[in-house]
């Protein structure tokens, strides 16, 4: 990247921490605190900035889908004892329905199956609502705001579900309660003589409230939906940007401490110091150039040492000829000869102290 960011700037956190970025405790402290998260949320994904933003969105999703259902089920075993003394001898049957398919969906979403147990949630909260209210017999006056029972739905789906499907379910609850004030109104054994006669007013004038609620409910669940998607995905935008100016910044300290190295390095090696090698391990940015650097001193090193000996032997030739011919003058041993620490002092071992005899030319009447 050729964006560069000031240390200061970049080292600055989420929630103004410096120096340092959210981590999945940060995100999800309430996995940590409360015993129900563990109990139903996905098991934990490491690295939790380093996942996309669909998967993010997805366990944003599984805790609020956890801490629903458990309201939710815990209304319901309320409601499980109190469904007994309705006289609708149907709802105790509908409450246990929908404990199993809270349990289901807590299971679901358990296993990372986040969207199935939202929809197994919303619907069966739908469907026990309906059922509720067709298996109420006749229908009373004081029923009626059982169709306001059915918003509850349109909250579910807008936590839930995507926005799309707030409107699916208001245009469903709103056909669904047309369609059973006209079967009430035309059928009087499914409503009581008071509901009946409340129903012979203007059709319009019945329906305005339950529509009317259906369909404000959900425009307003759908403006909350779309408002709050949008400050998600501006908030997941920034994080990624500090994540980003976080590791740029980390990114050239470790560029600058590498290139201090090396070329403290260099200036060692200017020094005379040819021992001095570069300390970036392989994991550096650097580390290219820091072994290619660590070879080529290496060799050097080498070729300077073979360069010193061949130097030393080129000055100990002349003395060794010297002493060679002084003691083959002399006739006397050669002396001990000082060392040069170099392969030649071998020999220099073996000639210290002997004599060096020069065989003389044949004469001309040995020849004859």
């Amino acid at each position: 990247m050729s964006q560069t960011t000031s240390p200061n700037a970049a080292s600055q956190g989420k929630n103004g921490r410096a120096g340092s970025l959210p981590r999945q405790e940060d995100t999800q402290p309430e996995q940590k605190i409360w015993w129900w998260y563990r109990l139903t949320l996905p098991p934990e994904v490491p690295g939790y900035l380093d996942l996309t933003f669909a998967q993010r969105e997805s366990i944003r999703r599984a805790r609020l889908l956890s801490a629903i259902s458990f309201f939710v089920l815990l209304v319901d075993l309320l409601l499980i004892p109190a469904s007994l003394f309705t006289a609708n001898r149907y709802v105790p049957y509908v409450c246990s329905f929908a404990l199993v398919a809270i349990i289901i969906s807590i299971i679901a979403n358990r296993t990372n199956n986040v969207t199935f147990a939202s929809f197994l949630l919303v619907g069966a909260l739908e469907l026990a609502l309906l059922s509720i209210v067709v298996t109420t017999i006749p229908f009373d006056v004081g029923n009626l705001p059982l169709y306001d029972l059915l918003i509850i739905v349109e909250l579910f789906a807008a936590s839930l579900l995507p926005a799309p499907y707030i409107f699916l379910t208001a245009l469903f609850n709103s056909l669904f309660v047309i369609t059973e004030v006209l079967l009430q109104k035309m059928s009087a054994g499914l409503a009581t003589p008071a509901l009946y006669a409340y129903l012979q007013n203007p059709f319009h004038a019945v329906l305005v409230r339950p529509v009317a609620l259906q369909i404000v409910v959900g425009v307003m669940s759908f403006l909350w939906v779309r408002s709050t998607s949008q400050a998600i995905v501006r908030a997941d935008r920034a994080e990624m940007v500090a994540q980003l100016e976080h590791e740029l910044a980390q990114q050239k300290e470790e560029l600058e401490e590498g290139i201090r190295q090396l070329l403290q390095t260099h200036i060692d090696v200017s020094n005379g110091n040819f021992d001095a090698r570069t300390p970036l391990t392989r994991d550096h940015t650097l580390w290219p150039l820091a072994n290619a650097l660590n070879t080529l001193l290496t060799r050097f090193q080498r070729a300077s040492k073979a360069e010193q000996e061949i130097q030393r032997f080129q000055k100990m030739i002349p003395v060794l000829f010297n002493a060679i011919q002084a003691a083959e003058q002399s006739g006397k041993p050669l002396p001990i000869l000082p060392r040069t620490s170099s392969p030649i002092d071998t020999l220099l071992s073996c000639l210290s102290g002997r004599k060096i005899t020069m065989p003389h030319p044949p004469d001309a009447s040995s020849r004859n």
